[in-house]
């Protein structure tokens, strides 16, 4: 596991990036700091470890970036786990599944789940992560029009 600190400006405290391949996490990672969104990036190379983790800190994490697909533990099966979690009272993280290819089945597969589960292609990029984020770093309720 490795940790990243961002700039107190950002509207996210912590990303989780789940994959097994270190190249995307190394470029998933340069995005995200790059962005300034976010304050802390924790990257896993398995998603055993990473559920660990989320068990541990769930109302701490506002996003989650796992692959679709990694040995041993697959996002889907993240997923499975993920959603027997109990998140309390907070709102639970958003789930992106990043895969460079998502088939219709992989789509109707994620619908299933009653957790916010987003599918986006790989890589991640900054355009991506801001439509991403754009509820929490534009809140519905700040959409005054100045007049």
């Amino acid at each position: 596991m490795k940790q990243l600190s961002e700039p107190s400006s950002a509207v996210i405290h912590r990303a989780l990036l789940i994959d097994d391949d270190d190249m995307d996490n190394f470029l998933h990672q340069r995005v995200i700091e790059k962005s300034t969104l976010v304050e802390q990036v924790v990257v896993f190379e398995n998603a055993e470890e990473a559920l660990t983790y989320v068990c541990d800190k769930m109302n701490l994490i506002d996003i989650i970036f796992v692959d679709l697909n990694m040995p041993r533990m697959d996002g889907f099966a993240f997923l499975d786990a993920f959603q027997e979690l109990e998140y309390g009272p907070e709102t639970p993280p958003i789930v992106v599944l990043l895969s460079t290819s998502i088939s219709p089945e992989d789509a109707d597969r994620v619908s299933k789940y009653s957790t916010k589960v987003l599918t986006e292609k790989k890589p991640l990029c900054l355009k991506m992560l801001k439509r991403l984020l754009a509820d929490r770093i534009n809140p519905p309720e700040s959409d005054d029009a100045a007049s």
